[in-house]
């Protein structure tokens, strides 16, 4: 295999690894935001719970919390999707991609490990 085969197929390979992290962001980043909407309606019962009001207001502040909670965080979540597929196609080469995917996988999973760690 020549040079020049072997860095092009090392571009390619690290392309590839740069979209499968990608995948993986957008993948999990899903699965954090519904993590993160479970820790804010588990936060709000317990706020609403102490408060000693009524069902019926409870069970309507819950539901605006919940919506709410799913519009905002549903808009930043897809801000922050479109957000990293455009920095994948502006810099696939980037070393500095794998860094930005690989702290961000790493929110991710703190977010879900904090909801399975106060709904266990």
């Amino acid at each position: 295999m020549t040079g020049k085969l072997k860095t092009r197929a090392a571009v390619l390979l690290f392309a590839a690894l740069n979209l499968g992290l990608l995948a993986a962001v957008i993948g999990l980043g899903f699965v954090a935001f519904l993590a993160s909407l479970e820790i804010a309606l588990l936060l709000g019962a317990q706020v609403i719970a102490s408060t000693n009001d009524s069902v019926m207001r409870g069970s309507y502040a819950l539901a605006t919390l919940r919506n709410v909670w799913l519009l905002a965080g549903g808009a930043l979540w897809l801000g922050i999707m479109i957000l990293c597929i455009n920095h994948y196609f502006k810099r696939w080469r980037a070393r500095r991609l794998q860094r930005v995917y690989l702290a961000a996988l790493a929110v991710e999973a703190l977010i879900i490990g904090a909801q399975f760690l106060l709904t266990a």
